[in-house]
């Protein structure tokens, strides 16, 4: 009777960066938000943009939150 080691672990290096670029989203949009709750809108941002674009700006940046999801889906996996 032969005994199998099972101990290895299949390790997918190209997942890091995945895992990378989802915590980097979440870094961004703790940056964003830091920001915009101490100063406001950059005054850069707000002179390029209209009102409208703005609003797109900020849920663009919310949907940066999905990074959390991706990054323990990868983590777990």
């Amino acid at each position: 009777m032969a005994i199998t080691d099972n101990t290895q672990r299949i390790y997918f290096k190209n997942l890091d960066v995945l895992r990378f670029v989802a915590a980097y989203m979440i870094v961004l949009l703790h940056c964003f938000f830091g920001w915009q709750s101490q100063f406001g809108h950059p005054s850069i941002i707000t002179a390029n943009l209209s009102a409208h674009a703005l609003e797109k700006l900020e849920v663009i940046i919310h949907k940066f939150a999905f990074g959390v999801d991706i990054f323990f889906v990868i983590s777990g996996f």
